[in-house]
């Protein structure tokens, strides 16, 4: 009996050592092929998607980028051809096209590549 219970808590200690506060499970990362998405993580209906970008600023500038988008929001960082990066506020706006606001209200075209 006391050779099971030791068993238990040694199980039991291996399970709560594995998780940390704030992380993903490795069983919520997923990487799909076949969408725009790179990655996405959490539990279904509650997901989280990271999708690489590009597009253009107000002046038709190239833009490169990443975003991690919940629902129909999100934020992440561009980069400009000079390699200036800025964080920024997502939207979608269509079917993988994205708009993004910085924090000097400057708006931004995406496209989930």
């Amino acid at each position: 009996m006391t050779n099971i219970i030791l068993k238990s808590i040694i199980v039991a200690a291996m399970c709560f050592s594995s998780c940390k506060d704030g992380e993903e499970s490795d069983s919520t990362y997923h990487r799909e092929g076949d969408y725009k998405y790179e990655y996405r993580t959490g539990e279904s209906g509650n997901y989280r998607y990271n999708y690489d970008v590009e597009g253009s600023d107000e002046n038709g500038n190239g833009i490169t980028g990443n975003v991690d988008m919940r629902g129909k929001y999100g934020s992440g960082t561009i980069e400009d051809e000079d390699g200036d990066e800025k964080e920024v506020d997502v939207e979608w706006v269509g079917y993988g096209e994205m708009e993004a606001t910085d924090e000097d209200g400057n708006t931004y075209e995406l496209n989930a590549e």
